[in-house]
């Protein structure tokens, strides 16, 4: 998969703040990205370290060209890496985030196989796992010292199988030591271990009790997996009201699937009163950062003229956007409308 492609699913996924995770260019590579160019594992690894990603992140898509620019012509980037590799990759977080339309292409030189550095080497898998390894020694010790993001990058550490063997009980361990101390990331990750029984059973009741411990200090996954939770009545009664309470909480942060899920309970009533206009608008957020689901739902809306006059010609506009990302069902909708149905 490639580099843009796979930030894009992130994003819609989990919204924006993925760009911050410690896990992210593990999940990147989960998904493949690396497998023919390793190169690009570096790149990304310098922008996370560098607080680019995160910059990009938090900023208003307006001054995304000004980040990238400052970006590329920095002199750990400009000296390590081909400037190419890096416009690349930031203009696949800017892709990813819905400031460009079109997909930055692949340079050449990384399409033929090249290297992305700057000396023409790469990292090799020894060499990956070897500093994995010693990014393990060092949270360890760091860790050993109190140090509560350190014990939180162990557990990462761990679900990835970085550098340590793949183990969820020991993540489980670690996540714990950190959530005690009140640490947000570690709370929910822990709270999502409890929910898929990973590392031991599924515990409903303690997932959602770290959920809210972590969505209480604004961690946005949390506050999503919160309106997971409370409409599935999981851990808790079924209650509509506070499903939709928590997709909105993490919606106003900018999360694309707690965007489109609000949507869902405006139009259908759940949790709140109806209103087709105030479900269109969180349609408009989420399809705005990439998530096929609302685009699908926008067809809807424009094709049945609910909360704005019908437009069959937006209609299918949005279910061709939806069927290009994957969406469900969007191909045959599309059709409906230009047959007229």
């Amino acid at each position: 998969m490639a580099l843009h492609d796979a930030l894009r699913m992130l994003v819609s996924e989990y919204g924006s703040g993925i760009l911050r995770d410690p896990c992210l260019v593990s999940l990147l590579g989960d998904r493949g990205v690396f497998e023919k160019l390793p190169c690009l594992r570096d790149v990304m690894e310098a922008l996370a370290s560098q607080g680019i990603l995160s910059s990009l992140s938090s900023a208003e898509p307006s001054q995304y060209p000004a980040i990238v620019s400052r970006a590329a012509e920095g002199p750990d980037l400009k000296q390590g890496f081909e400037r190419s590799s890096v416009l690349y990759a930031l203009e696949s977080v800017s892709f990813a985030l819905g400031s460009r339309d079109s997909a930055p292409a692949v340079p050449d030189h990384l399409e033929q196989g090249g290297a992305g550095s700057r000396d023409g080497t790469e990292k090799t898998d020894s060499q990956s796992e070897r500093d994995s390894r010693a990014a393990a020694l060092w949270y360890r010790k760091a860790a050993a010292n109190g140090d509560v993001p350190a014990m939180t990058s162990i557990g990462i550490l761990y679900i990835a199988g970085k550098g340590v063997p793949r183990d969820y009980v020991a993540a489980r361990k670690w996540f714990l030591k950190a959530a005690a101390e009140g640490y947000q990331e570690a709370q929910y990750r822990l709270g999502w271990l409890y929910e898929t029984g990973l590392g031991g059973g599924v515990d409903n009741s303690e997932a959602l009790r770290w959920y809210l411990a972590a969505a209480g200090q604004g961690h946005v996954r949390a506050q999503c997996s919160l309106g997971h939770m409370y409409f599935l009545g999981h851990g808790a009664e079924q209650d509509f009201a506070e499903s939709f309470r928590w997709y909105k909480a993490a919606a106003e942060q900018g999360n694309a699937a707690a965007e489109n899920n609000a949507g869902n309970m405006c139009r259908d009533g759940l949790g709140t009163m109806q209103d087709y206009g105030e479900a269109l608008k969180w349609y408009l957020r989420s399809a705005g950062h990439g998530n096929a689901d609302a685009m699908r739902h926008l067809g809807d809306m424009y094709r049945k003229g609910l909360g704005t006059e019908k437009d069959g010609t937006k209609a299918a506009a949005w279910y061709r956007r939806a069927a290009g990302q994957g969406g469900r069902d969007a191909d045959s909708n599309s059709n409906k409308v230009i047959q007229g149905s």
